[in-house]
């Protein structure tokens, strides 16, 4: 039981790191980012927030006016 435990906490500390730095550099509430732990369709309510949302980028994107 106990090193399931730590493996959850790992695996959950994996996957929310790099969903927190896509919501910060896509300039949306970094608050957001523990979606992905969400027992049924995590990957799917993540997705669609960051898909569906408009991105506050910092710089404007090569041939964008």
């Amino acid at each position: 039981m106990e090193e399931y435990l730590i493996q959850t906490v790992a695996f959950a500390i994996l996957l929310l790191y790099p969903v927190w730095r896509i919501h910060k550099r896509t300039g949306l509430n970094s608050v957001l980012s523990p979606t992905v732990l969400l027992p049924l369709g995590s990957v799917l309510v993540s997705g669609l927030i960051l898909g569906l949302s408009t991105w506050k980028l910092g710089s404007k994107i090569e041939g964008e006016k």
